[in-house]
């Protein structure tokens, strides 16, 4: 073999095996833990028994948009909460169940991709009447699935004297793909007086909560003689809102989690504005609430988030904008999210709206 023709194909090998060794760590590392700025529109993957919470039948989907560099993420999520009553008891809830599915794509043009399915239950002790005052349990089981479309990378073999030929086959016997069990549990407190239909309005509303995830440290190493175990993902998180007045309140909160030797610090703040519409089809006015604010991920991204927030509907839309370090290392990092929640109210009456986003 020619020596230049032989060196240029082992500098092209090289240089596509780190490529590909690169998109597979950062992708299959994003995938195996969905992540969203608007943590609390996806609330089976922030915390089990964060499902006790709901008071009604709740629809939840969150849609996120993430470049780095030349590599893009995006991320889908729905989920359905049906919450559980004491028999004969309507103001008595015990709990609650929900199933949850994610669907994440990784890479230049998506050749990465996972897909979750969760199903969970959580069980509440009601420390008052109403469910004022609660703390919940929670369990959750799923499982993920990761593969790898190798199809839609560029193989040395397609590399000619006269540049890339992506019309040559691509090597078989590459259809990488593992799946594993995932296991979580939580437990969740929350102080909200509105919950009580003789209480007007309320001063204030707290709530912390703990979830640990990847409890079955399942094994996810492509190679079947190596031992990769999932590293458990701790998260603990809180928040409180605060009345300023009649059309104003003010809701910060924090947002920790720890995977492996890496711990995310998440603080910020929404500030909730308070109306009433009138329309035709209501003409006593329904509650309104805009919702705007941001929250800080230290030394990686701030988030800027705007909302709405209607008796049944919810939406919310937030901008991911880069402060890391490394900026100048990866161009063009961005992060759009939208989010849709809808609540089917137990009784045909208007409901007191509890927010806020985090």
């Amino acid at each position: 073999m020619n020596p230049a023709r032989h060196t240029y194909h082992r500098l092209s090998q090289l240089t596509l095996l780190g490529c590909m060794w690169l998109l597979w760590c950062q992708p299959v590392a994003k995938a195996q833990t969905p992540f969203f700025s608007q943590y609390a529109s996806a609330p089976m993957l922030l915390n089990p028994a964060a499902i006790g919470a709901y008071s009604d039948i709740t629809l939840q989907s969150i849609y996120r948009v993430q470049r780095l560099g030349q590599i893009s993420y995006q991320t889908g999520y729905f989920s359905g909460i049906l919450p559980i009553y004491q028999q004969g008891q309507e103001d008595t809830q015990v709990g609650g169940i929900g199933l949850s599915f994610v669907n994440d794509m990784a890479g230049e043009i998506g050749e990465v991709k996972t897909r979750e399915v969760h199903l969970g239950a959580a069980y509440n002790l009601l420390l008052s009447r109403f469910g004022t005052h609660i703390v919940s349990f929670g369990l959750q089981g799923g499982y993920s699935r990761t593969y790898t479309d190798y199809g839609k990378l560029l193989w040395p073999s397609q590399i000619t004297y006269n540049g890339l030929d992506p019309t040559k086959p691509s090597p078989d016997g590459y259809n990488w793909q593992y799946g594993y069990v995932r296991l979580s549990a939580g437990a969740y407190w929350e102080y909200d007086p509105k919950k009580n239909p003789s209480r007007q309005q309320s001063d204030f509303k707290l709530h912390v909560g703990f979830s640990a995830d990847n409890l079955s440290r399942a094994n996810n190493s492509p190679v079947s003689a190596t031992d990769m175990p999932v590293p458990m993902l701790l998260r603990i998180y809180g928040g409180s809102e605060h009345r300023l007045n009649e059309q104003l309140s003010v809701a910060p909160g924090f947002f920790i989690q720890r995977k492996a030797t890496l711990t995310q610090y998440t603080v910020g703040t929404i500030f909730n504005i308070f109306q009433e519409v009138t329309t035709t089809a209501n003409p006593q006015g329904m509650p309104l609430v805009l919702q705007a604010g941001g929250w800080y991920r230290v030394a990686d991204a701030a988030v800027l988030t705007i909302g709405v927030q209607s008796p049944h509907l919810q939406a919310g839309l937030s901008y991911d904008v880069s402060v890391s370090s490394e900026r100048a290392a990866i161009n063009n990092q961005q992060a759009i999210e939208l989010s849709l929640s809808y609540r089917f109210l137990k009784v045909n009456k208007p409901r007191k709206i509890s927010t806020p986003l985090f």
